[in-house]
């Protein structure tokens, strides 16, 4: 469901972050496209879990956009990053 794809984005979000030695700090930018805006609501309470481990609390420009159609079918939630380290 679209809670738990936006649990694992973000998982795989700092997966990527620690891999190259950083953090949600560091992050700069951040693209989100949502299969459907219904979603949102599941969409900010995972996105705020995963800047809540940021210290002092920051977060990055965002744009959001609601999209037809993922790499897969089955995809609900896509999120690109650009951080800075």
């Amino acid at each position: 469901d679209f809670a738990a794809q936006a649990e694992q984005v973000f998982a795989n979000l700092a997966a990527a972050l620690r891999a190259a030695g950083c953090t949600a700090a560091h992050l700069v930018k951040l693209t989100v496209f949502l299969r459907d805006m219904d979603n949102l609501p599941h969409y900010r309470d995972a996105r705020n879990r995963f800047f809540a481990t940021v210290s002092p609390p920051a977060a990055p420009a965002i744009t959001l956009v609601e999209v037809s159609r993922l790499y897969g079918p089955d995809f609900l939630i896509e999120i690109e990053a650009i951080a800075a380290a």
